[in-house]
């Protein structure tokens, strides 16, 4: 027995976060703990401010993570990043099959490609930035036969399905690699991705160097940050100092992302890059089937109308976009 309680007190001694070891055999050994490299953060990775306040802590790779909210720029954070080779591995894995892509995703898919349409000009440069297989931009290639279409993404196997599948052009690398691009794009999307890439700053130079005069950009992210922070306040009311050191999970958080965006930060960033026309807008859930799926558009309606009369001032659906805009 002994010698099963110091293997585990091994792995949680070298994995991040767990600064009383001890408590946590038990749950690491009935979750099947190993070692696994990561890295500490111990500032606000974007304005780089130390002041952050605690919204919750989770596990997640072995590694206990904490849910920190910037209190200088806004950005919510992972005080932890799980080593870039084990999150590589864990997309390739977890890859998405061609239903969710063509299905499940399309409602989201023909919403973004109408408002690129509306947003590009004749000719035009689009980049999809994490793109995957490129079923966005064959929406919108439905649309405008015109526009010169691009697909970035950090899977190899992606990339090879868009050019192969597809017929699109892609360039396979890290979000913050995309500096190193020549030429600039009238359209930049940035889908469900942004939460992901841990070199949150290595984001936004990529996107000032890629955008043209009149680019635009647009970026579709959850809308948590104030039930997260709501709940929270909740926890610490009604919760024991003990559940709070042995907290495994946040509501309304999913662990593969690294990030929680406001409206807010998205308006402050976008308009330090040059883009002085900023708007927000519900965007379309996953499709369902069934009475889900008519729940789900019932609900998408009532947002609409909720963000109307509220004159932009409401976003209640799950999910939100952000259109940026510059020049003419």
């Amino acid at each position: 027995m002994e010698v099963d309680q110091e293997h585990w007190l091994q792995i949680l001694r070298h994995n991040q976060g767990f600064s009383d070891p001890d408590q946590w055999v038990p749950y690491a050994r009935s979750h099947s703990f190993r070692k696994v490299k990561a890295h500490k953060l111990w500032s606000c990775p974007d304005c780089e401010a130390r002041d952050g306040r605690k919204l919750g802590q989770y596990v997640y790779y072995s590694t206990l993570i904490t849910l920190k909210h910037c209190r200088r720029c806004g950005l919510a954070f992972a005080d932890t990043h799980i080593d870039p080779e084990v999150i590589r591995h864990h997309f390739e894995r977890a890859y998405k099959d061609e239903h969710y892509f063509m299905r499940r995703r399309a409602p989201i898919f023909d919403y973004v490609a109408l408002l690129a349409d509306s947003l590009a000009p004749e000719r035009g440069r689009v980049l999809d930035i994490g793109g995957a297989q490129g079923h966005l931009l064959m929406a919108l290639r439905r649309r405008r036969q015109d526009l010169d279409l691009t697909l970035n993404d950090l899977s190899r196997n992606a990339c090879e399905y868009a050019e192969r599948v597809q017929g699109l052009q892609t360039i396979c690398c890290a979000i913050p690699k995309l500096v190193e691009v020549e030429g600039r794009f009238d359209v930049i999307l940035l889908i469900d991705v942004l939460y992901y890439e841990p070199d949150i700053r290595g984001v936004w130079e990529a996107v000032r160097d890629l955008a043209s005069e009149s680019c635009a950009v647009v970026i579709r992210v959850p809308g948590r940050l104030g039930v997260i922070s709501l709940l929270n306040q909740a926890a610490s009311f009604l919760q024991s100092q003990r559940w709070a050191r042995r907290q495994t999970s946040i509501s309304w958080f999913n662990p593969e992302h690294v990030y929680v965006f406001s409206e807010a930060y998205l308006r402050q960033r976008l308009s330090g890059l040059g883009f002085d026309r900023v708007r927000f807008l519900p965007s379309p859930l996953l499709a369902q089937e069934g009475w889900s799926g008519l729940a789900a558009a019932t609900y998408l309606r009532f947002a609409k109308a909720a963000h109307a009369l509220t004159s932009g001032r409401s976003t209640i659906t799950p999910c939100f976009l952000a259109i940026a805009q510059r020049g003419a």
